[in-house]
């Protein structure tokens, strides 16, 4: 797929045309637009994804083919991917297991959670009839593999799974998920689908991605602010209040935030704007300090503190996790470290906790018994 190329690749793809390979060009429309446009062509029994700075090793295709050949009820090959940047490569942050054969819900409930089977279409082989079905036509920025692999793993009878590193996923520090923005905040889009998809599935799967959703949609109203879509916050409040009562996690929730969502829209935007303006003082003041910033935590709450990072010029020098909680060798651009690997740093360096609060209470404790100076609490949205 030449989706409106302009560095000649169209003519390198056409250089390579054969009986087998087929080239389509078309103007730019993006990702799920060059997919979409793919499929519509393919006539081949079996599907498979490559993003366009991708590339996967010899003879996984041909172990797939030959399988799902072999194993008339498995309509989905999955496989482990490697982690490529220009400077090294790393293993698949997915936790890793023994080959095995599983059933729909089984194969959901391991998605949702990326274990052993990602969120991307990429790793992948399907057979082809499986996205003979109505697929989500729009443009998302976020989460738009997790959009599709819903709807495609919802009709999947089997699910092999390998623990093969035979995928490369390059990541691109300037691609579209590298810079995130403001505006693409999609995600809760996909979740909000999933929640009220009336298929049946499992209780345990869709209480997940109600839980994820809720958790999501606070952030979302502080980034729709910082970008000036203030039109979108009571859509999302009234989001909030339909689904909060059904969250399985209540404590896990500031109780102030709660209140001020659910009383009035002029009561929600005041708490989005106090939070925006305390994200500024606690900025503001970190730098002041000219030390080493660290954040602790890689969840949600980093994820968005990262996206805000140029509003307020607060980059920090690496993400930290507790002592053997260590899944990722780096986190949007920056080395994670164990607190045992930055300890020398306890009184020349800034400690953020991105954690809910539950957790903060717990490693701030930790970390003033090591004899950390320098922490703030990051308390947002929460």
């Amino acid at each position: 797929m030449d989706d409106g190329s302009t560095d000649g690749s169209g003519d390198i793809l056409d250089n390579y045309l054969c009986s087998h390979l087929h080239v389509v060009h078309k103007e730019n429309g993006g990702l799920r637009s060059a997919r979409i446009s793919g499929l519509s062509v393919a006539k081949g029994d079996y599907i498979s994804f490559i993003d366009s700075d991708d590339w996967v090793d010899e003879g996984i295709y041909e172990k797939f083919v030959f399988f799902l050949n072999q194993n008339e009820h498995v309509d989905v090959c999955c496989s482990d991917m490697v982690r490529n940047t220009d400077e090294k490569e790393y293993r698949s942050t997915i936790k890793k297991g023994t080959e095995c054969f599983m059933g729909r819900n089984e194969a959901l409930e391991h998605m949702i959670h990326e274990d052993l089977i990602s969120w991307t279409l990429c790793a992948k082989l399907y057979r082809r009839i499986l996205f003979e079905t109505d697929l989500p036509k729009d443009r998302i920025e976020m989460a738009e593999d997790l959009d599709w692999n819903w709807v495609v793993f919802k009709n999947v009878r089997t699910v092999f799974y390998t623990p093969e590193f035979r995928y490369h996923y390059y990541v691109n520090q300037e691609s579209m998920t590298g810079m995130i923005r403001l505006n693409q905040m999609t995600k809760h889009l996909v979740f909000k689908r999933i929640v009220e998809d009336q298929d049946d599935f499992s209780q345990l799967i869709r209480q997940y991605f109600i839980d994820r959703y809720v958790k999501e949609l606070p952030m979302v109203m502080l980034e729709s602010m910082l970008s000036g879509r203030m039109d979108d916050i009571p859509e999302l409040r009234e989001e909030f209040i339909l689904f909060f009562p059904r969250v399985s996690i209540k404590d896990s929730f500031d109780v102030t935030m709660v209140r001020s969502i659910i009383e009035s829209n002029d009561s929600c935007e005041g708490y989005i704007k106090q939070t925006i303006l305390y994200i500024m003082d606690l900025a503001r003041s970190v730098l002041e300090t000219q030390k080493k910033v660290f954040v602790y935590g890689t969840g949600i709450i980093a994820d968005h503190l990262y996206r805000w990072q140029n509003v307020y010029g607060l980059i920090p020098d690496g993400y930290v996790v507790s002592d053997g909680q260590i899944n990722k060798k780096t986190f949007r651009k920056k080395t994670v470290y164990e607190f045992s690997d930055v300890k020398n740093y306890s009184k020349e360096a800034v400690f953020i906790l991105a954690l809910s609060k539950k957790i903060q209470d717990e490693v701030s404790r930790t970390l003033l018994a090591e004899g950390v100076e320098n922490i703030y609490r990051l308390r947002i949205c929460q």
